[in-house]
């Protein structure tokens, strides 16, 4: 069921049905709770959310900032972008004032190198620097998927960790093997890892008009670390599935190190080269599914 939804940019309150929370409700937990799982095309055209006060202590009406601090735009012409500033430094005494511009410059040169892939992939299409008496913003804008304000918090906190380098995602490389016949449900999970700051290889988005498909499946497999295989009773019948899932495990056979990841998205049967394997099941809910998928990337 859509909702109808509404921004006041006066107030930074948006109103759900009828029923308005803004940054000073005291219910803010019930307010995230209310959006988290709707889209961030849910925001009007030309209209903006800052998601970013929480309210502790009832009457006492104590701030803080959550994380990530940015602000959704629906805009009329670029689409779903947000605004993020990145804070590089707020504490007095934290460093000598004499060294405070060199050293945000330092940490600006070195946190654009981490992000390059987002900056070469045109996810990140602008930057501004703020610098105040004892503040320093590196403030980066980002095109959005349509995700939830919950993947888009993931999303936005994992870039901000490839900032300071310590992106969980960063040396992993994810390979989406699946028949054209379950395009729907492989775009799906690639909407939501990509959410989560993971670097994926997907077939849309690679091959383009004049490509040749066994050259790019090729380099797209040869710098996998985790293949997740979409089991249906269409991929197990399919030749390129089975010819990417063999490349796999002929590399694993050369010692390379990759994860075969098992996702079965229908009532099918498991191919004998993958009985071994733990597998996943979309039955037992998208959102289980994902997490627990993300949880075993991450474990490695």
């Amino acid at each position: 069921m859509k909702m109808n939804v509404e921004i006041n940019e006066e107030t930074g309150g948006i109103k759900i049905d009828g029923n308005e929370y803004y940054e000073d409700y005291d219910g803010y937990d019930v307010f995230y709770k209310e959006i988290k799982l709707l889209k961030l095309s849910v925001i009007p055209v030309g209209k903006s959310f800052n998601l970013i006060e929480k309210v502790i202590g009832g009457s006492r009406k104590e701030y803080y900032s959550m994380s990530p601090n940015a602000k959704y735009t629906n805009d009329p012409l670029l689409g779903l972008i947000a605004e993020f500033p990145i804070c590089i430094l707020d504490k007095e005494g934290d460093i000598d004032k004499l060294y405070f511009a060199e050293y945000v410059e330092h940490q600006i040169q070195k946190g654009t190198k981490n992000l390059h892939k987002f900056f070469e992939s045109k996810v990140i299409f602008k930057q501004e620097t703020s610098i105040y008496d004892e503040t320093a913003y590196f403030t980066i804008f980002i095109k959005m998927s349509d995700i939830s304000f919950s993947d888009a918090v993931s999303y936005l906190s994992e870039i901000e960790s490839h900032f300071w380098g310590t992106g969980e995602s960063s040396s992993k490389s994810l390979f989406i093997c699946h028949a054209s016949e379950d395009k729907s449900v492989a775009e799906s999970i690639f909407e939501s890892l990509k959410a989560r700051g993971f670097t994926i290889w997907f077939d849309k988005y690679e091959i383009l008009v004049g490509d040749s498909i066994v050259e790019k499946v090729s380099n797209g497999l040869a710098s996998t670390t985790e293949l997740i295989v979409l089991l249906s009773t269409k991929s197990v019948e399919k030749k390129w599935v089975r010819k990417e899932l063999n490349t796999i495990l002929m590399q694993k056979l050369n010692g390379k190190e990759v994860r075969i990841l098992p996702l079965k998205i229908d009532e099918c049967d498991i191919p004998t080269l993958l009985v071994e394997y733990k597998h996943l099941d979309l039955k037992n809910g998208y959102d289980t599914c994902i997490n627990e998928l993300v949880q075993s990337i991450r474990s490695r």
